[in-house]
């Protein structure tokens, strides 16, 4: 009974188009009865003016200069006003919301027509489908009856209100003869500062009500080209991860994040060699071992409960620039990288150990299917091109609107709802200095594993973990002919570019 009668919010009506008319004579009300008042008590000097009586008439002119001005000022104060709250997310920003798909509704021939006899002829009177709206927490929802003429237009309505409102559509809700789609908008106005941004009970909070639950949705795989912010954010998650557990860190072109292995925390958490990727790679995958068996044999051992159960810091290994690392691997080298990155991936968030992956552009050849379908939560920065959405996103997300607007820091981001919502990474204030920040720490939060020895049964525990599907795809990846197919489709990489 209770999903039978749900609010569904306020049904768009069509006097609505004549609201801001209506508000603005409404708030005039007061200054209208005040002019009504003095023009009373002046009556007797207007009928005089009237009848001829010039004595009076300069009276009558600063009474209507009085009652004019209060009127405009009132006018003025009132328009100043809604917009203000259209601005600030107020009452009247969802009227315009309404408004604005009324119009739509109408001009699109999106609502029904009916010609009434009247005694000089007829009319046309214009019948509203069953539309409604709503706010909710921090979402915008339009509710659209189905079953009408316009039932396939409705169910297609989801990328017309993003064009319409310049949001994103982060859920569509289906119910009988109902949909309902729920957008973000105004996503700029919940932009955090870096100094907001924390990691509590695994998650992070990126944007004011947009969290990345990490102990969920595990591992996270970041696209950008140059200068649309992809640094900064890694930063920010490596502030945020080093706070609370250990992070590990692979620049393979010693560029932004090769500076910090000077610092007192990171000394033997940042590598740039590829032998020395490789040895980061491999031993971090005997941690997710080790971090198992800790559990396994851990005297409050509880089957199906993870690391934050027992006490254990997230371990966080990042790697950027992963396409100029991959792409320089031979057959052997590519074997020896996916035999631990894919069981790290697929195996390690119950163990708290999770991948974050950076590049540039995300294509099959320097990042295989079965790895970037793994990542489960995405982010993308900067502006890119239709065919880098694509890449980033999925197929499935090919009608999504992706709009590229300007400014540092912008960018879409997928949470595991299958739905890309728009984007403004953590806000970095000028006073604020990464290095500085860092330095702060004397070291990283560790579990000391190193007496842990790992047991023959220790391995053919992770070994039954990871599925006979899971090594079809490994061979797949590692094969001669993948190989040889990814070296022609590099080779060919110059004709793609990011905007």
């Amino acid at each position: 009974m209770r999903g039978l009668f749900s609010y569904k919010g306020k049904r768009i009506q069509l006097y609505y188009r004549y609201l801001n008319g209506w508000y603005t004579f409404f708030f005039s009300i007061p200054t209208l009865s005040l002019a009504a008042w003095l023009w009373w008590k002046n009556w007797t000097n207007i009928v005089s003016v009237i009848d001829g009586n010039q004595k009076a008439l300069a009276k009558i002119i600063m009474l209507g200069i009085l009652v004019s001005g209060l009127l405009f000022l009132t006018i003025a104060v009132s328009l100043f006003a809604m917009k203000r709250s259209k601005e600030n997310g107020g009452y009247f920003s969802r009227l315009q919301r309404c408004q604005w798909l009324l119009k739509y509704l109408i001009e699109n021939n999106l609502v029904d027509i009916k010609k009434v006899k009247t005694e000089t002829g007829s009319k046309e009177l214009i019948q509203l489908p069953k539309v409604y709206y709503k706010k909710k927490n921090s979402l915008d929802c339009f509710t659209f009856e189905l079953g009408g003429k316009n039932h396939k237009e409705f169910l297609m309505m989801g990328s017309v209100l993003e064009e319409l409102f310049l949001g994103d559509l982060v859920e569509i809700d289906r119910k009988p003869m109902l949909v309902t789609y729920k957008l973000l908008l105004d996503t700029i106005e919940r932009r955090l500062s870096i100094r907001e941004v924390k990691a509590e009970n695994g998650s992070i909070e990126i944007m004011k009500g947009v969290f990345w639950e990490y102990d969920k949705l595990p591992n996270l795989l970041i696209s950008g080209g140059i200068g649309g912010g992809k640094t900064f954010f890694i930063y920010t998650l490596i502030k945020v991860f080093m706070e609370i557990g250990t992070v590990k860190i692979a620049d393979p072109k010693k560029s932004d994040l090769g500076v910090l292995a000077d610092l007192p925390a990171f000394k033997g958490h940042v590598v740039m060699e590829k032998e020395e990727i490789f040895r980061l790679l491999e031993d971090s995958f005997e941690m997710m071992i080790k971090r198992y068996k800790y559990m396994r044999e851990h005297k409050n051992y509880t089957m199906g409960k993870n690391y934050a159960f027992y006490d254990m810091p997230p371990y966080v290994v990042i790697i950027d620039e992963w396409a100029a690392f991959f792409s320089t691997l031979d057959y052997k080298e590519t074997d020896r990288v996916l035999k631990v990155l894919m069981p790290l991936i697929l195996q390690g968030r119950q163990a708290g150990v999770y991948m974050i992956i950076a590049l540039q552009r995300p294509d099959a050849q320097s990042l295989p299917n079965g790895i970037r379908d793994n990542l489960l939560a995405k982010v993308s920065l900067g502006r890119l091109s239709e065919l880098g959405y694509k890449m980033s996103f999925g197929d499935e997300n090919k009608n999504k609107s992706f709009v590229n607007k300007s400014g540092v820091g912008r960018g879409y981001l997928d949470i595991g709802k299958g739905i890309p919502q728009e984007l403004y990474s953590p806000f970095v204030p000028n006073d604020f200095d990464f290095l500085t920040e860092f330095a702060k720490f004397d070291h990283m939060i560790e579990l000391d594993f190193e007496p842990a020895r790992i047991t023959v049964e220790d391995q053919k525990l992770m070994d039954d973990m990871y599925s006979a599907d899971d090594e079809r795809q490994l061979r797949k990846m590692v094969s001669e002919e993948y190989q040889r197919k990814r070296q022609e489709k590099l080779n060919k990489a110059g004709d793609i570019t990011i905007e």
